[in-house]
């Protein structure tokens, strides 16, 4: 089998190989904003761990309670992004969605057309905890296609990720997210688009750190804790001057 390639994409870019969101989805009318910092790379026995600076952007909407769509952009090029849940959205302990996504980017010029397609299916499993926080699995298969020097070659890669959601406030969210996807199908020639080095042992790897704007559906607002009133002040002492002698 052909050595497997590390997507680089024109050369600071590359495909996101993860989620960075909930299990459960928004609800109806609720709108959430996310920055994704990160770092996104490959390994292999051969060429070592290589590694680049990853960051997107993302904006998602509750169309029904069970349905969002949303976009991310930056060094993942531009994915389109679903949701569908597949649990009640009033499940207290589980919340189980498919969020399907495709995305890419194509360049030609001159007799050259290069570009990196990929399609994308998680399953993520979020366990809900006290507070809005959540475990969140995403076990998932990605497919790409790699157009590069006039040829197109497929890449089928399983693999899963690991995120936990971290309520700060009704607002705002932290997701640190673990991802890694195994190619088990695929090989091509470089181009510019790509570099070679990665065995049939290759592994892309990605962290990201999602910052997430925006109260999703179940986050109630946080209030300061009201205890009950205090007890009413005694009235004031008049005081009789004591009788005379």
């Amino acid at each position: 089998m052909r050595a497997l390639l590390l997507l680089l994409g024109f050369a600071t870019g590359c495909a996101s190989i993860s989620s960075v969101q909930s299990a459960d989805t928004l609800g109806k009318g609720n709108v959430q904003g996310a920055v994704e910092p990160g770092l996104w790379g490959g390994t292999s026995s051969r060429s070592g761990v290589q590694v680049i600076p990853h960051v997107d952007g993302a904006v998602r909407f509750g169309v029904t309670d069970r349905v969002d769509l949303g976009v991310r952009a930056g060094m993942s090029f531009l994915e389109f992004q679903t949701k569908f849940l597949l649990t009640e959205p009033a499940n207290p302990r589980l919340a189980m969605s498919l969020a399907p996504s495709v995305g890419g980017i194509f360049s030609s010029g001159g007799n050259t057309q290069e570009g990196i397609f990929d399609v994308a299916v998680p399953l993520l499993v979020g366990f809900k905890l006290a507070g809005g926080h959540q475990l969140i699995l995403g076990p998932r298969v990605q497919a790409f296609v790699i157009v590069a020097n006039g040829l197109a070659t497929p890449i089928v890669a399983p693999g899963s990720s690991v995120g936990f959601l971290w309520q700060v406030s009704d607002n705002f969210g932290l997701l640190p997210e673990f991802a890694v996807l195994v190619p088990v199908v695929g090989g091509a020639t470089s181009g510019r688009l790509l570099f070679q080095g990665l065995d049939t042992g290759a592994a892309f790897v990605q962290f990201k750190l999602g910052l997430l704007f925006g109260r999703p559906r179940g986050v109630e607002p946080r209030r300061a804790p009201t205890g009950p009133p205090p007890p009413p002040l005694p009235p004031p002492e008049t005081g009789e001057p004591p009788p005379s002698l």
